[in-house]
């Protein structure tokens, strides 16, 4: 009862998947490709749309013998639709060579709608396909930095087929392998003498064990602006040291001058005259 269940489940997403598949389809056929190989490749999305596998085989079977002579696209359509037809019939390993054939061709491959029993036989497939795909980069560097300092750059790879080596590549070809205790996050960095006013240019280059490519940035390379810090103020007057020295100076020499003017030094009476330590003072009454 529970089988009949699923089969009756999957029948009428079947349905529904292929009527959306007919509003979406495109008005012509692909053209690129022997005349009988095109025609068996129409006729076999017209018998998929309408939910006719066995009419669908059919077809397929005459574009499969002239598989290598069609265009990409028209290629791809035709694994698609053969993958198609062999997961619906539950034929798994039909299947994974179609996927397979796919992901060589198209690493990228994401269909949109396919259930959940389909995208699992996918993911199986990309374990066994040859890994096209270059590593995934996520890289850490500063975006300024002062000269004649070292300049420490971390890059994230991860990639399904392992990471063979990742390089900082300089502007003038100068390079620097980056290294990792994981295969996973790498670091190295650009030395000092390197780190010149105005920028140091910088590009990542990542590639896998299965000879893909990655490079950041995608165009041109990111340039980290050298600039130096900014200087410091001046300090104050009044801390320099020999500013409170030339004031204690001038106090004294008044003090000085002060106690002989007191002292009578000329010939007038002083009204007032005495003792501040050895300065004497008197008050007299005129």
């Amino acid at each position: 009862m529970k089988g009949s269940a699923s089969v009756l489940g999957l029948t009428l997403w079947l349905i529904a998947w292929a009527a959306g598949a007919r509003a979406e389809a495109p008005a012509e056929a692909p053209t690129e490709g022997p005349a009988e190989a095109m025609q068996a490749l129409e006729r076999a999305r017209v018998c998929w749309a309408a939910l006719d596998p066995e009419c669908a085989e059919e077809a397929l079977a005459i574009v499969r013998a002239e598989l290598a002579t069609l265009a990409p696209e028209a290629r791809l359509e035709a694994l698609r639709i053969s993958a198609e037809v062999a997961l619906a019939g539950g034929r798994a390993d039909d299947a994974r060579r179609d996927l397979v054939a796919i992901l060589e061709a198209e690493p990228r491959f994401s269909p949109s709608g396919w259930p959940a029993p389909w995208l699992e036989a996918l993911e199986a497939a990309k374990a066994v396909a040859p890994d096209r795909l270059p590593p995934e980069v996520a890289v850490s560097v500063a975006e300024e930095t002062p000269p004649k300092t070292a300049l420490r750059v971390e890059v994230r790879a991860e990639d399904r087929s392992g990471i063979a080596r990742c390089e900082l590549v300089l502007a003038g070809g100068a390079r620097v392998t980056l290294m990792s205790a994981d295969g996973v996050v790498f670091v190295g960095e650009i030395a000092r003498e390197l780190v010149k006013v105005p920028a140091v240019e910088v590009v990542i280059e990542v590639v896998d064990r299965e000879g893909n490519v990655a490079r950041w940035p995608e165009v041109g390379a990111h340039a980290v602006r050298v600039v130096a810090p900014p200087k410091a103020p001046a300090p104050a007057l009044t801390s320099r040291w020999w500013f409170w020295t030339a004031i204690g100076v001038a106090v004294a020499a008044g003090a000085v001058g002060l106690a002989v003017a007191l002292d009578g030094g000329g010939g007038g009476e002083v009204g007032a005259s005495g003792r501040m330590g050895d300065l004497r003072v008197s008050l007299e009454e005129p």
